[in-house]
C-alpha cells in the first residue's frame, strides 16, 4: 500500500515534452522569424498540402515551396509560428501535431517534417502582392506549373510565360469563389489575345498566334470580402 501511495505522484506527472520536437520547432521559429525559405524548405515533408479559403492545395516540391513562400508565410502566419509554444509533444494516437494552429507537423524518419499549413482568417495587416513580375518555367517533361499567390483589394500580380507559335495556352485560376480574381493574357505589345482575356477570366485556352512572351495579370476586382485572397494559378503550354 506505502509503495502504491508514494507512486501514485508520479504517475499524475505530466508528460515531458520531446526534446527533439522542441529543437525541431525552434529551427522553424528561428526560420521563420529570419525569413530563411531554405531552412523552412528543407523542414517540408512533400508533397505539401496547404488549407486556404476551403481549398487543398498540394505543394508537390521544393521549387513549388519556394515559388509560393510569400503568399503562404503571411505576416498573420508568422506571427502565429513564433507566439507558439515549442514545449509540445506528439501523442502515440495522434497522427500531427498542430503547431500554432497554422501548422501540422509529424514524424518522419525519425525526425519531424511539416506536412500541412493551415492558413488563418486574414488579418487587419496584409501582405502586399509581389511587385516582380514572374517568369515562368516547367519542371522537367512536364508541360503545366503552379504558383499560389494572395490579393489585397486592388492588387494585382504578373508572370510571363514563353510560348512557340501554335503552341496551346492555358491560364486556370482557382482557391475562391466567384470573379473575385480574374486573369488577363496579353501579348509582347500588350494587346489581350481576345475577348476574355481582355475583359478577365478565371480560365483562358486558345492557341497563341506567334512566338513570344506572353504577359499574365492576375488581378483582384473586388474590394468586399476578406482583406487578402488566396489563389492558384496553373500555366500549361503544350
Amino acid at each position: 500500500m506505502a509503495f502504491a501511495i508514494l507512486m501514485l505522484p508520479l504517475l499524475l506527472l505530466p508528460a515531458p515534452a520531446d526534446t527533439r520536437l522542441e529543437t525541431f520547432l525552434a529551427g522553424v521559429q528561428r526560420a521563420c522569424t529570419r525569413g530563411d525559405r531554405a531552412a523552412l524548405a528543407a523542414m517540408v515533408e512533400y508533397p505539401l498540402t496547404v488549407f486556404a479559403g476551403g481549398w487543398n492545395i498540394p505543394v508537390k516540391d521544393r521549387a513549388a515551396f519556394l515559388q509560393s513562400y510569400d503568399a503562404f508565410f503571411t505576416v498573420d502566419v508568422k506571427e502565429a509560428i513564433a507566439g507558439a509554444s515549442t514545449r509540445l509533444r506528439i501523442e502515440p494516437n495522434v497522427s500531427f501535431l498542430p503547431f500554432g494552429n497554422v501548422l501540422r507537423i509529424k514524424p518522419v524518419a525519425g525526425s519531424f517534417r511539416i506536412v500541412a499549413i493551415v492558413m488563418p482568417p486574414p488579418g487587419t495587416r496584409v501582405r502586399a502582392a509581389r511587385r516582380e513580375t514572374i517568369r515562368v518555367s516547367f519542371p522537367a517533361r512536364q508541360d503545366w506549373t503552379a504558383f499560389a499567390g494572395a490579393l489585397a483589394a486592388g492588387e494585382h500580380e504578373s508572370y510571363i510565360v514563353r510560348a512557340k507559335r501554335n503552341e496551346f495556352l492555358e491560364i486556370r485560376i482557382d482557391g475562391f469563389a466567384g470573379r473575385a480574381i480574374v486573369a488577363h493574357v496579353l501579348d509582347e505589345a500588350g494587346a489581350a489575345l481576345d475577348a476574355r482575356a481582355r475583359d478577365g477570366t478565371r480560365v483562358w485556352a486558345g492557341r497563341v498566334p506567334a512566338e513570344g512572351d506572353y504577359r499574365i495579370d492576375v488581378v483582384r476586382t473586388t474590394r468586399d470580402g476578406d482583406p487578402a485572397l488566396v489563389y492558384r494559378l496553373t500555366v500549361t503550354v503544350r
